[in-house]
């Protein structure tokens, strides 16, 4: 029995589709990576931030009872 055209159009076909997969699925880890990075970076500024400006209104007493 001889493949029919179509057989060998789909046979053709799934490296490309294989490729084409691949490219989105690269694609979509990539921009998640991305998006986690972003969200860290500015959840650490803003905790930073925070703790600055904390520190800054609120007068920490030494020893001898002097503000620092």
């Amino acid at each position: 029995m001889e493949p029919s055209s179509e057989m060998l159009g789909l046979v053709k076909a799934w490296p490309l589709l294989a490729v084409g997969l691949s490219c989105i699925a690269l694609v979509s880890v990539v921009t998640i990576t991305i998006c986690i990075a972003l969200v860290s970076v500015v959840t650490i500024t803003m905790y930073i931030k925070y703790v600055i400006l904390n520190r800054n209104h609120y007068h920490v007493s030494n020893e001898d009872n002097q503000y620092i």
